[in-house]
């Protein structure tokens, strides 16, 4: 389950970006917003913690993609291996 809300918001994302190189504050925005609801709809998280486990899978994904467009190559075992990290960070 949360496999599929974390590509659903790399979808989201890509979509809505414009074709510039990095992340604007915006995308960034629109990224945070968009998996801290997933995350609370469907897991149940608390808002601060679905917060900083989406604050935290963001800072990872926009390091390793730094051009927004680049998305589009994420993997499923990438989206879990980072979910998993981050995941492991709120313990």
């Amino acid at each position: 389950m949360k496999l599929f809300f974390v590509i659903a918001i790399l979808i989201t994302v890509t979509a809505c970006s414009d074709k510039k190189k990095g992340w604007p504050e915006s995308e960034k925005k629109i990224f945070v917003n968009s998996c801290v609801s997933k995350a609370m709809a469907g897991s149940g998280m608390p808002e601060v913690k679905a917060k900083s486990y989406c604050d935290c899978y963001r800072q990872k994904i926009e390091t390793k993609y730094p051009d927004i467009k680049e998305l589009e190559k994420v993997k499923a075992d990438e989206v879990s291996a980072t979910a998993a990290e981050c995941l492991e960070m709120l313990k």
